[in-house]
């Protein structure tokens, strides 16, 4: 169980993630985010992992919905307390955008990196200002809709 504070620049603050998951069966995520609005949204989500299963739970409190083109994960430091840092690309609305994030915990990191995206999505909407991300032309990434 996670319990952060804010730690992402934007509307969406990521205050509270629970993640199950067991070999064999798929996870069951369960996260608490806050807005700048005042809202507070829990939402529960279903995955074939972990990080799907958070993922999941975040579009639902949000509402807002992308494209996983890409999801990496690195080690950035070494030892039994290593943080890794998990980059997403994503495309939304025929924009692309990246969101990374670093933690020792790689569930943690994977959905900052997330709602990191979706709080640009969100800023660039009120903004009237589009394209924030930078569009990868890879065409070889696979396609996964969350």
């Amino acid at each position: 169980m996670l319990r952060a504070g804010s730690a992402a620049a934007g509307p969406w603050n990521l205050e509270h993630l629970d993640v199950e998951a067991h070999s064999g069966a798929g996870a069951h995520a369960t996260v608490r985010l806050t807005h700048t609005d005042g809202r507070a949204i829990e939402r529960q989500a279903p995955g074939d992992g972990p990080v799907d299963a958070a993922y999941k739970a975040i579009v639902l409190a949000t509402g807002v919905v992308v494209t996983v083109r890409k999801f990496e994960v690195h080690a950035v430091t070494i030892g039994e307390d290593a943080q890794g840092e998990a980059i997403l690309y994503v495309d939304n609305n025929g924009r692309s955008y990246r969101g990374s994030s670093i933690s020792t915990n790689i569930i943690e990191a994977a959905g900052r990196a997330l709602l990191e995206v979706i709080n640009r999505i969100e800023l660039s909407q009120k903004s009237g200002r589009h394209g924030v991300g930078q569009r990868d032309k890879s065409t070889s990434l696979a396609q996964n809709v969350i």
